[in-house]
C-alpha cells in the first residue's frame, strides 16, 4: 500500500528517476486545460451577459483564474523542468476550476438544487494531473470537505442532504478512476524510460566494439596485434 500511496506501485527509486519527467507532462497537459479553461469562461460569460441571466461572476472568477495560470506558464517557460513551480500550477488551476464550480452551486438561485458541475469536477479534474496518490487524494478530500462546509450553511436542507450523498459518491469513484489511471501513466512513462536507458546502452556497447576494431579490416586495432 505504501508503494502504491507513495510511488504509484513503483519503487522509491523507480519512482524518483521519473518524476522530472512526469511534471513536465503535466505542464504540458495543464498549458492545454488552462487554455480550455479560458476560452469556456469567456464563452459562458458573454453567453450569460447577452441572455441577460444574471449569473456572471462564475464565469468571470474561471476565465480571469485560468488565464492568470496559462499566463504564469508561458512566463516561467524557461524554467518548466522545476517541479515545485509546475506542481504549484497544475494544483492551482485546480483548485481555481473547483473554486468555480462551488461559487457556481452556491448561486442563490441554487440553494434548493443539489450540485452537478462541483462534484463532477472533483472526480475528473485529478485524472488530467499525475502524482502521487496520497497527495491527489488528499486534495479531493479537502475540496469535498469545503463544498460540503459551504453547502451546509448555504442551502436547503434537503439539497445539503443530497450534496453529501453525491460528492460522497463521485469523490470515491474518482478515487478509483485515479488509481487505475494514474498508476498506468506512471508506469508507461517508467517503461519508456527503461526501453529507451536499455537502447543507450545496447548503442555504447557495439559503438566501443566498434572503436576497439580496425575500420577498414574489422581487424582489432594493429596496437593490439602486436601486443605479446
Amino acid at each position: 500500500m505504501k508503494r502504491f500511496f507513495l510511488y504509484c506501485t513503483l519503487t522509491a527509486d523507480e519512482f524518483h528517476m521519473i518524476r522530472p519527467l512526469i511534471w513536465i507532462r503535466n505542464r504540458r497537459t495543464l498549458q492545454i486545460t488552462s487554455l480550455l479553461a479560458t476560452a469556456m469562461g469567456l464563452l459562458f460569460y458573454l453567453i450569460n451577459r447577452l441572455t441577460n441571466s444574471g449569473v456572471l461572476f462564475p464565469y468571470l472568477f474561471l476565465f480571469c483564474s485560468s488565464f492568470l495560470i496559462y499566463l504564469c506558464i508561458r512566463l516561467t517557460k524557461r524554467v518548466n523542468k522545476r517541479e515545485l513551480i509546475n506542481m504549484v500550477l497544475c494544483y492551482t488551476q485546480m483548485l481555481m476550476v473547483c473554486a468555480y464550480a462551488g461559487i457556481l452551486s452556491t448561486q442563490s438561485s441554487n440553494y434548493a438544487v443539489p450540485a452537478t458541475s462541483i462534484i463532477v469536477f472533483i472526480a475528473i479534474l485529478p485524472l488530467s494531473i499525475d502524482d502521487r496518490p496520497v497527495r491527489m487524494y488528499s486534495f479531493m478530500l479537502m475540496e469535498s470537505a469545503i463544498y460540503l462546509f459551504l453547502s451546509f450553511r448555504m442551502k436547503a436542507e434537503h439539497a445539503f442532504s443530497l450534496d453529501v450523498l453525491n460528492t460522497l459518491t463521485f469523490c470515491a469513484v474518482g478515487m478509483v478512476l485515479y488509481a487505475v489511471i494514474c498508476v498506468r501513466n506512471v508506469r508507461e512513462i517508467y517503461q519508456s524510460v527503461k526501453v529507451e536507458r536499455i537502447q543507450q546502452s545496447i548503442i555504447s556497447s557495439l559503438a566501443a566494439v566498434v572503436e576497439e576494431r580496425d575500420e577498414n579490416t574489422g581487424d582489432p586495432e594493429r596496437g593490439d596485434r602486436h601486443t605479446v
